[in-house]
């Protein structure tokens, strides 16, 4: 709840992928959550309806919290230089922890954050982040649907041109990549089922569908469980 205009929200299940997975998602025990920074969905109020689903139908959740790959995102946004973006987006991810780490307390559900700063050091993330870029310089048509999804971010972020947004593709198919990659090194912890606010990113609805075979095995065993959210009386 937000205190100061009283707003409430709750979660509801919007789609599952891959559809196979309709049923079966909720005999898991455990999910991850990937948390965006600086953006609306991991605010107060949505935030706590977010975790209060959470807490509802699974018994522990690992919070990823997107603070190093958020380094990507100021870089498109245009800040100058990566060590400057890496340090503020480490920053950003601190701020948020220390805004909002109460609202994961207080529940059934056992919550851990890991900062992807913390995973992109695990040999199993540079692994598999390199198998991916092998794979998109092989599979041109992977490589296209991975700049597709990197495209349609950019062009969500602004009115920009397509040709001010191409300068800025490979930054977002990086974001991509190294994405994939965490979702891969927790798949080998049997973290296979990502809860977020939002749809799933077209490439990795495609890749558990089967249509990248050549992808890591890992990343095809993921499931996403797609939240909606509502204001309450709405």
């Amino acid at each position: 709840m937000n205190r100061a205009t009283g707003q409430r929200f709750r979660a509801t299940v919007g789609e599952i992928v891959p559809r196979s997975a309709d049923a079966s998602w909720r005999s898991y025990d455990q999910c991850i959550l990937s948390v965006s920074l600086n953006t609306a969905p991991f605010r107060p109020p949505r935030l706590n309806a977010i975790v209060s689903w959470i807490n509802e139908h699974f018994k522990r959740c690992k919070v990823v919290l997107g603070d190093s790959i958020y380094r990507l995102t100021l870089e498109a946004k245009g800040m100058s230089s990566d060590r400057e973006a890496r340090e503020k987006a480490i920053f950003e991810g601190k701020r948020f922890m220390e805004e909002s780490i109460k609202v994961f307390f207080g529940g059934p559900c056992n919550f851990e954050v890991t900062p992807t700063s913390e995973i992109e050091r695990w040999p199993s993330f540079v692994d598999y982040e390199s198998s991916l870029w092998e794979l998109i310089r092989q599979n041109p048509s992977f490589h296209e649907a991975v700049r597709r999804d990197a495209v349609a971010f950019i062009e969500r972020q602004s009115a920009s041109t397509r040709k001010a947004a191409t300068s800025k593709v490979h930054l977002c198919e990086r974001y991509i990549v190294e994405e994939m990659a965490i979702y891969s090194a927790l798949s080998d912890l049997d973290l296979n089922l990502d809860v977020y606010p939002g749809p799933e990113l077209p490439v990795l609805v495609e890749v558990v569908s089967g249509r990248y075979q050549e992808a890591p095995s890992a990343l095809r065993k993921r499931i996403n469980v797609s939240l909606v959210l509502a204001e309450e009386g709405k």
